[in-house]
Parts: structure tokens; sequence; C-alpha cells
């Protein structure tokens, strides 16, 4: 009796590990994000231990509504002043193209970038304007936030406007008496960074015209 052969032909190794690395890549995504993340997780604890004087969310000093509006409204400030700097500033401009090609190197989906714009506001949020505002200080903290937001040697004013955006932050903060406007400005400046990111990486690229 002559056997029948097998169809089903077992996956050779390449196509076994395509989906292992595949999810590799796509973890890989996360570690550069992953120290702010470490943060909020300590930051959390700390919150625990011994909770600020802010509310984690919306404050007790105006209507949740005005705190939303005043949220979105010094993101797109902060956004604004970001494109001008980057036209005006050649170290900031600098700054900007670096870290844009060091995100894009990552390969971000559009769904990473929202789920991270969301992530690391909010971890950055509990440790910045969440503990060390009550522990150090408005300026203190804003500076602090500033050096852990580095982009070379050359690309030092970009330093300087993250220490601004904590200084506002924090004043958003001491003024409504909880975290919800500064996590909105926060998050909407990220998502907006990285999903540009996302949506350029997307793009197939141009292949290059070959001189003859």
């Amino acid at each position: 009796m002559v056997a029948e052969p097998d169809t089903g032909a077992e996956p050779d190794g390449g196509e076994r590990t395509a989906p292992r690395r595949a999810r590799r890549r796509h973890a890989a995504r996360w570690l550069p994000f992953l120290p702010s993340i470490g943060l909020g997780v300590l930051a959390a604890v700390g919150w625990l231990w011994r909770p600020p004087p802010v509310a984690l969310l919306a404050g007790p000093h105006a209507p949740v509504w005005l705190q939303l509006v005043a949220g979105a409204a010094t993101a797109a400030a902060f956004l604004g002043l970001a494109e001008g700097l980057e036209r005006a500033v050649p170290s900031f401009r600098f700054a900007s193209r670096f870290l844009e090609r060091a995100l894009r190197g990552l390969g971000l989906r559009r769904r990473d970038a929202v789920v991270l714009a969301i992530g690391t506001s909010l971890a950055e949020e509990l440790a910045f304007r969440g503990l060390l505002l009550a522990w150090i200080g408005l300026v203190p903290q804003a500076l602090i936030f500033g050096l852990l937001h580095p982009a070379t040697r050359r690309g030092w004013s970009y330093s300087v406007f993250t220490a601004v955006v904590g200084l506002a932050l924090g004043a958003l903060t001491l003024a409504f008496g909880g975290l919800l406007a500064a996590l909105v400005a926060h998050a909407g400046v990220n998502a907006v960074g990285l999903w540009q990111v996302a949506r350029r990486s997307a793009r197939p690229r141009r292949p290059r015209a070959q001189s003859r």
C-alpha cells in the first residue's frame, strides 16, 4: 500500500520564527520609554507612601471643563512655540530633527503613539507635578524635568524649552490643585509629536533616482 503524500507541509524555521521576531521588534519600540514608565511606577509608590497635597486628576479650584480647556490651550501654545523655535533657533531645529530620527528608527505605529503619549505623560506628571512639585518646589522640579530631556549638547535649547514646559505644567497644577490640566497639556504635546513621527514612518520611502 502506497502512503498518501502529506499535503500539510511543516513550516520551516524562518516561518516559525517570523512572528517571534515581529513581537521582539514591537517590544523594542517601547524600550526608550521604559525610564519614564519606571519613574511613574516609583511615583505611584510615593503617592501611596506620602500622598502630595494635589488631586490625582481634577483639582478643587475650578470646574473640570475649565481645567480641560486650560490643558488643551497650553498644549496648543507649546506646540506653536516649538514650531516657531524650530524655524528660528538652529539648536532647537537640530534637537527636533535629532529626536525625530531617533523615534523614526523605532518604527512606531499610530496606535503605539497614542498609548505612549498617555502612558509617559501620566508617569511623568505623577512624578514631577505630583511628588517633586510638593517636595522641592516649582522651579527645581522644572529644572530637573528639563535636564532629564536632553538632546545632545548641540541641542541644548530643547532642555531649556522642556524646563519652561515643566514650569508651566507646575503652575497649572498649583492653580487648579490637581494634575488634570497638566496631564492634558503634556499628553497633547506628546501625542502630536509621536503621531507625526508614526505617520511619517508609515509613508513608503521614495526610491532614489540612479545617477547615470
